[in-house]
């Protein structure tokens, strides 16, 4: 792998051994993306980093760099395309099979570590402001039973839980203190004990203690879910992938809304949705389902 290997201008050898930590550790039959290596390894972000890591290894290394594909479950072009043939067979002789359209299933090969005992469930803007009907056409309407799911097992396994709750400042918001739209929603109301982070901007982190509460509870991977999706879901996740959270967003534990795109053609709540979902995988979060989740807090 070593021949003609470029060096990331912003690695570093403790970036490296780090990358190599997480993939050898990758089992035998399974595979993990780019994005996911990287965030493991304290490096959220830096998917790019982690192709470079392993272009770098020499022959012999006895890392298996074979069972990193991208995000799309491909294996990544090179400039040999004897690699990207070498990669396929190495994976298909541990039992990897390929699709017709020559990607990976990753609900089905990926690898899914344990969750730690200190994994941190955010719960996102999930008023009753959300039902009003003013916001439209509305997509996942089973994300808050989802929701409901992840939280029984928190409270279970006694993991941090944290509320995020949204005060706006616009007058007409249905999002307004004083109105029964600010209320948190039956399917989510925390209990005594809970903790509740009141934000007025669409991150979570702006003007808030929630850093603050993760460090005291040294949780640095972090769960999210919510609404809306493309706005303080987002927001919040690209902001946790920046400040070095190993982050989780569980797709069909939220939701958005239709909208004009910005040359004004309308858009679905599932367009809305995929898009800012897509913007998230791999560079600061990964992308996850209900029942993934699940079965990482269960095993």
């Amino acid at each position: 792998m070593a021949a003609g290997a470029r060096m990331d201008p912003v690695a570093g050898a403790e970036s490296y051994r780090a990358i190599y930590r997480v993939v050898r550790q990758i089992p035998e039959g399974m595979v993990a993306t780019y994005g996911q290596v990287a965030t493991l390894a304290g490096l959220p972000g830096h998917a790019r980093q982690v192709g470079y890591a392993l272009h770098a290894l020499a022959d012999g290394s006895g890392v298996p760099w074979h069972r990193v594909i991208n995000a799309r479950g491909r294996v990544s072009r090179r400039a040999d395309p004897g690699y990207e043939r070498l990669q396929r067979a190495l994976l298909e002789a541990e039992g990897v099979v390929f699709e017709p359209s020559s990607h990976v299933s990753l609900a089905r090969f990926g690898w899914r570590r344990r969750l730690p005992a200190n994994a941190a469930l955010i719960i996102i803007d999930v008023q009753k402001a959300i039902d009003d009907p003013s916001w439209g056409e509305r997509n996942n309407p089973h994300a808050e039973a989802n929701m409901q799911r992840l939280l029984a097992a928190w409270r279970a396994t006694r993991r941090p839980i944290v509320h995020v709750r949204h005060l706006s400042t616009e007058p007409n918001s249905t999002y307004r203190p004083g109105q029964e739209g600010c209320e948190f929603k039956d399917a989510v109301w925390p209990l005594t004990g809970e903790h509740i982070v009141d934000k007025r901007t669409n991150s979570a982190f702006i003007r808030t203690n929630l850093e603050d509460h993760l460090r005291a509870e040294r949780a640095d991977t972090l769960i999210v879910v919510g609404v809306i999706t493309n706005n303080s879901v987002e927001a919040t996740a690209r902001m946790a992938g920046n400040l070095g959270y190993t982050t989780y967003v569980v797709a069909d534990a939220t939701a958005t809304f239709g909208r004009n795109d910005f040359n004004g053609v309308q858009r679905t709540a599932d367009e809305v949705h995929a898009m800012s979902l897509a913007n998230l995988q791999g560079e600061y979060a990964e992308i996850v389902l209900t029942d993934d989740v699940l079965e990482r807090v269960a095993s």
